[in-house]
C-alpha cells in the first residue's frame, strides 16, 4: 500500500475516506488550525486513520504525538521562527483546552467539508470553520483544429 498524508491534500487518507481535507502544502498557522481541528475530532470520536488509510484507535498518546508533530513539520517546511512560534502556541492551546483558540479558524475543502465543519462547531472544537469550494478536476479536451484544404486552380 502507498503511504499518504493523513489530513492535508486531496490524496490524503481523510480525503479518500471522508471526502474532506485541509487545503495547501506545508504546516503554517492556517493549515495547522485545520489539521489540529481534525486531530481533535479524531481524539473525541476515538478513532483515526493511519498513513495507509486504515482505521485505527486514537488514544491520548497518539493525539499528543500527532498534535506536537505539527511544530516539527512547521520548522521543516518554512524555516521561519515566527510561523513556528504561532504553530507552537496553537498546538499548546489545543492540547491544554481540547478546542481551538478563537483566533484560529480552520480551512477545509472537499465534498463533505460543510458537514464536517458543522460537526466541528457542534462538538465545540472550533467557533467557526471556513469552507473552500471543492476544486473541480481539470478536464482537458483537445480542440479540433479545422483543416483547410487549398484547392489549386
Amino acid at each position: 500500500m502507498v503511504r499518504m498524508n493523513k489530513y492535508e491534500g486531496h490524496l490524503s487518507a481523510y480525503a479518500r475516506n471522508e471526502g474532506v481535507w485541509v487545503p495547501g502544502y506545508g504546516v503554517n498557522p492556517v493549515t495547522a488550525a485545520g489539521i489540529a481541528a481534525l486531530i481533535l475530532r479524531d481524539y473525541k470520536r476515538g478513532w483515526t486513520y493511519n498513513s495507509r488509510g486504515q482505521r485505527i484507535p486514537m488514544d491520548k498518546a497518539l493525539f499528543r504525538e500527532r498534535l506536537f508533530y505539527l511544530i516539527a513539520l512547521s520548522k521543516k517546511h518554512y524555516h521561519n521562527p515566527q510561523l513556528t512560534q504561532e504553530v507552537k502556541q496553537l498546538v499548546e492551546y489545543v492540547y491544554r483546552h481540547l478546542k481551538l483558540p478563537s483566533w484560529a479558524i480552520p480551512v477545509l475543502t472537499g465534498p463533505n467539508a460543510k458537514r464536517v465543519a458543522n460537526e466541528l462547531v457542534r462538538m465545540g472544537i472550533a467557533t467557526a470553520v471556513r469552507v473552500r469550494p471543492t476544486p473541480s478536476p481539470r478536464v482537458w479536451k483537445p480542440v479540433p483544429v479545422p483543416v483547410v484544404a487549398r484547392v489549386r486552380r
